[in-house]
């Protein structure tokens, strides 16, 4: 196991931190031109560049509604991909969680859901926001049973709102409340046993 390097959530297999300048010209850059990757996001669209890359990083960083934050292994350090909260309503205690899995290996191996509950918590216990919503795809179905599996509510369905390959697709709304979370994590907090014995 490697020196974890700025850690600011850490996980069992993953930890969570800022993204960094240097991460723009890693394989970071590869993941928004890979199809198999951006299927389901509004990236790849048109070719990648660095100055793109680097005027996002450098908005987000400026911005008092985004959280971006990197995705890196504990075991090895790799970054291999990314989470963040956007457009954070501070008033209404809001925001939408987006999430990466860029390296294809590690598709399915549970570090999505991982790096979900990390932001999660984070979102509701230290910035005390209330409710988090995430929209996707619809035949995106792992992210789906994912976020279903987390407790996450289904409230809604855009039909066929995005447009991809001439084929038109509905984008499913998900969302937590806050109450939601916490109680799922009380009933997941293993109990006490009493040392009381009858007599």
């Amino acid at each position: 196991m490697t020196e974890l390097y700025h850690p600011f959530l850490v996980g069992a297999s993953v930890y969570l931190r800022r993204v960094e300048r240097q991460d723009l010209e890693t394989e970071y850059f590869q993941w928004l031109n890979d199809s198999d990757v951006v299927r389901y996001m509004s990236n790849g669209t048109f070719p990648n560049s660095l100055e793109n890359m680097l005027a996002y990083y450098e908005s987000s960083t400026r911005s008092q509604t985004q959280i971006n934050l990197a995705i890196v292994t504990i075991e090895d350090g790799r970054h291999i991909g990314n989470i963040g909260l956007n457009n954070i309503n501070w008033v209404d205690g809001t925001a939408e969680l987006g999430h990466l899995i860029g390296v294809k290996s590690y598709w399915g191996k549970g570090v999505a859901a991982e790096a979900v509950e990390l932001i999660t918590g984070y979102a509701f216990d230290r910035l005390n926001l209330r409710r988090l919503t995430a929209g996707m795809h619809a035949p995106n179905v792992p992210v789906v049973i994912l976020f279903k599996k987390l407790g996450w509510v289904q409230e809604g369905r855009r039909r066929e709102h995005v447009l991809r390959n001439n084929q038109a697709y509905d984008v499913i709304q998900f969302g937590l409340l806050r109450r939601e979370y916490y109680e799922r994590r009380k009933e997941e907090e293993p109990r006490e046993v009493s040392e009381w014995k009858p007599l």
